[in-house]
């Protein structure tokens, strides 16, 4: 079916590769032909679209023994493929095709042998392909059954590789063909189920009749006569449905087989009939022989030896012309049996003779031994018994000696079978161990960099407790450090103050340990840090009432900006904390005697930000802010001590939990702002 995507010529040129290929009526074909002929003429068609064509042609006139016309065709494709390499492969294939029509061998697999080396199989997969089957038919029609079983199973291989499943049906019916010429009806029946499988699902109809008919003739000969006979049904439904001439004789070729040998005469001749009628409409050529073959039988049965004799005799004709070896050798044994019927004893001793040559080259041994079988019997009735021993000895040497080599082949091939089958099982266990090793391998190397990641959380952790507790400790010190060098001088309402201030220290301080140790006890799948929604108007309201003792030391103001309600987040609360703390405590600490340091929250996308009045920093120093040891001139406006590790860490863990810490100069005239950023969630039913 054409896809609706199809081009003008791609339309055209299927069409007629099918007209040409399933042979229209006598009167539509000469009009075929010359629309192809015009195709290839015609420069608004692509040059694809040509050797499409082309190939059609050049089968079309090869089959009918057209010789001169096929080479015209050959050398017009390789005008048309110029210096395309794809298409000029297309060509000498081309010729290769006509070489082996001809049966010119040796030129065929000469042509074909270079496109094994040439072509390679990545950039042209479907030129190799065709090459390769080719080829491997070739290979089986001179005896070389190894490596024609290698090169089928890379054909199949290749036209899996590009998807190309009508090639698949294709080769697989084209090997099975082969297999039933060498008498291997069950491996033939394998191939023939392989090709109607792949046109089921393509959904060829008219090439899947024409398959299920072929199955069902190997069933019958393989004595399973009911299931041919279901078999035939099918066959029979979707021809008739498709309407395909040739797929509807040759169904009906085989449908009165099956009821010859289940002795329905009356459907046998009603289905020779109607195949007869349907050709006599239609003269579908690549049914002529099967049916000329079918209606000569018939007719040797019922007795009438001149017909059988003039419609086996047509049938050899068109099977000669077309040159296939294994027909002509069975009509000339199907016209052998008329002579014996009509005791024409030393006609039918020449066609037996001939077809046990042509067995031969085909190298079909069981069909080789039923000639010799006749031939033997028809020279003893001569009254030649000497002669006819000499005969038989003489055959029987020939074919001893064939046989051997056959069997010698068949074990080479049962051996390459068995050692591809063994190199292929060793490969995948090769493979699956690969598999396991690079699996163990990767989860390895997975769970080192978990653990890594582990560690680094750790580290930061204990750094930024360490960095946060040594406010506090120092505040802690400066206070005792009062309390012991001016005791005597301080007044119980001071003292009751310093104690205050130390016992604030002190809860900040044990809040902020009980914290950290809810932190390292989270040991999960997902390490120290835990996703969870929470609310930045809080974290913000908290960090300020932690940070109040500090700013009052300064005569500083915190200002929490925020207006009513809650501004949701995702992230580890502890660390949202704690980053505050560090951006809060900072501002603190540049922060101007006297100023205020705004604590502002926003809610598209959630952030805290921190602004302070102090200095701010230098543009050329701006890059520095958050490195591990930043080389920053801003000092702190108390004379407290700054190691410059805080910001460092700060980003650290907001990265962790996916936030981000940025920095903006607050005005000309100087102060900074640090604002962080959350992941967004939605608000908590």
């Amino acid at each position: 079916m054409t896809s609706q995507f199809s081009t003008p010529s791609q339309h055209l040129a299927k069409h007629l590769r099918a007209e040409l290929t399933y042979s229209p009526s006598a009167e539509a074909l000469p009009s075929v032909v010359r629309d192809a002929h015009a195709f290839l003429g015609d420069p608004s068609h692509s040059q694809h679209w040509k050797i499409h064509v082309a190939s059609s042609l050049v089968e079309y006139y090869s089959t009918r023994g057209l010789v001169s016309n096929a080479w015209d065709i050959v050398a017009e494709a390789k005008r048309i493929a110029g210096d395309a390499q794809r298409y000029i492969f297309d060509a000498e294939y081309f010729a290769a095709v006509v070489h082996n029509r001809l049966r010119h061998l040796p030129e065929a697999f000469e042509i074909l042998e270079r496109h094994l080396v040439a072509i390679d199989a990545e950039r042209f997969p479907g030129p190799r392909s065709r090459s390769v089957t080719l080829l491997a038919t070739l290979c089986a029609e001179v005896g070389d059954l190894v490596r024609a079983e290698e090169l089928f199973k890379e054909s199949f291989s290749l036209k899996e590789s590009i998807g190309a499943h009508g090639a698949i049906a294709v080769s697989a019916y084209n090997y099975a063909e082969l297999c039933e010429r060498r008498d291997d009806d069950i491996r033939a029946l394998e191939y023939f189920y392989r090709a109607a499988t792949e046109e089921r699902e393509l959904g060829q109809s008219s090439g899947l009749a024409i398959t299920l008919a072929r199955i069902a003739a190997v069933q019958l000969r393989l004595g399973r006569s009911q299931e041919a006979s279901t078999t035939i049904a099918e066959s029979l439904s979707i021809a008739t449905t498709v309407a395909s001439p040739v797929a509807i004789i040759l169904a009906h070729i085989v449908a009165s087989e099956i009821s010859d040998h289940v002795r329905s005469l009356g459907d046998a001749a009603h289905h020779l009939a109607v195949a007869h009628t349907m050709w006599q409409e239609h003269t579908v050529h690549m049914a002529s022989v099967a049916l000329f073959r079918a209606l000569g039988s018939r007719a040797k049965r019922n007795g009438e030896f001149d017909v059988a004799h003039e419609r086996l005799s047509k049938a050899l004709d068109i099977a000669a012309q077309a040159r296939e070896t294994y027909n002509v050798a069975e009509l000339h044994t199907l016209i052998g049996e008329v002579y014996l019927e009509q005791s024409q004893l030393s006609s039918a001793l020449v066609e037996f003779s001939t077809a046990f040559e042509l067995f031969r080259e085909t190298r079909s041994t069981e069909r080789q031994l039923a000639c010799l079988e006749v031939i033997t019997l028809i020279t003893r009735d001569l009254g030649s018994t000497g002669d006819a021993v000499a005969t038989m000895l003489d055959l029987l040497r020939t074919y001893r000696f064939e046989q051997k080599k056959a069997d010698r082949q068949r074990f080479e091939l049962m051996l390459h079978r068995m050692t591809a089958e063994r190199r292929a099982r060793e490969e995948e266990i090769h493979r699956l161990r690969n598999i396991e090793l690079s699996s163990a391998n990767e989860q390895l190397i997975q769970l080192n960099h978990e653990l890594q990641e582990l560690a680094d959380e750790k580290d930061e952790f204990i750094a930024m407790a360490a960095h946060d507790l040594r406010n506090p400790l120092s505040e802690m010190r400066s206070s005792l450090m009062v309390l012991s060098s001016h005791f005597d001088l301080l007044t119980s309402d001071d003292v009751k103050q310093l104690s205050n201030d130390l016992l604030n220290t002190v809860t900040r301080m044990i809040s902020m340990v009980h914290t950290f140790l809810g932190v390292a006890q989270r040991r999960g799948n997902d390490g120290l840090l835990v996703t969870e929604i929470a609310d930045l108007a809080q974290i913000a309201k908290r960090s300020v009432e932690r940070n109040a003792t500090r700013a009052t030391r300064k005569h500083i103001t915190l200002a929490l900006e925020h207006s009513e309600g809650s501004v949701w987040a995702q992230g580890d609360a502890t660390v949202m904390d704690a980053v505050l703390d560090n951006l809060l405590s900072n501002a603190i600490k540049f922060a101007p005697l006297g100023s205020t340091v705004h604590v502002s929250v926003h809610e598209n996308p959630p952030a805290i930000s921190v602004g302070d009045a102090g200095p701010g920093i230098p543009l050329e120093e701006q890059n520095e802010l958050f490195k591990k040891h930043p080389r920053i001139s801003t000092r702190p406006t108390g004379g407290e001590e700054s190691l410059g590790v805080g910001l460092y860490l700060a980003q650290r863990m907001a990265r962790r939990i996916h936030g981000e810490i940025s920095y903006r100069r607050r005005s000309d005239d100087g102060g900074s702002v640090f604002t962080v950023r959350f992941s967004p969630t939605v608000s908590p039913a």
